[in-house]
């Protein structure tokens, strides 16, 4: 496992890619992933055209999953120097109405509504491999997650 690692996530003749982006910091945590949003039918011929400006974050079992069917690790892009990741994450608040926003390390906070800023949090945890693809598929995006 290399930073930059891109990854096939294969389903009913589908494919969509991540790129690992972030280590885990100890055993029981998940490595963080950069999702692209387009569904393939077909591996692209050249593994750049799949990095886009338009992604996610999401946590994903790499070290875990890469040895499951459908996941294949494909090549290796390797991060720009200023590539960041962000601190802040969004969830639904399960304990209540409104959101959680989750500060990576820190406090959360509960929030009625999501300003335009906080819209742009990608989703806190992680997805199945299937919910990856049944939110792809079905046009899933941050700005419509409201």
């Amino acid at each position: 496992m290399t930073l930059g690692d891109i990854i096939e996530l294969e389903e009913d003749g589908k494919k969509v890619y991540l790129q690992y982006v972030k280590e885990a910091e100890n055993e029981t945590l998940l490595e963080k992933m950069r999702v692209f949003y387009r569904v393939y039918d077909e591996r692209p011929i050249d593994i750049y055209s799949i990095i886009k400006d338009d992604f996610f974050f999401l946590d994903f079992p790499y070290r875990y999953g890469i040895k499951d069917k459908g996941v294949n690790l494909i090549g290796n892009i390797p991060l720009s120097l200023d590539f960041t990741i962000p601190k802040r994450y969004r969830t639904e608040n399960v304990f209540g109405s409104g959101w959680r926003i989750i500060n990576e390390g820190d406090k959360s906070e509960v929030v009625e509504e999501l300003s335009d800023e906080q819209k742009k949090f990608s989703p806190y945890g992680m997805w199945s491999i299937p919910e990856i693809f049944e939110n792809l598929k079905d046009g899933w995006r941050l700005e419509n997650w409201i």
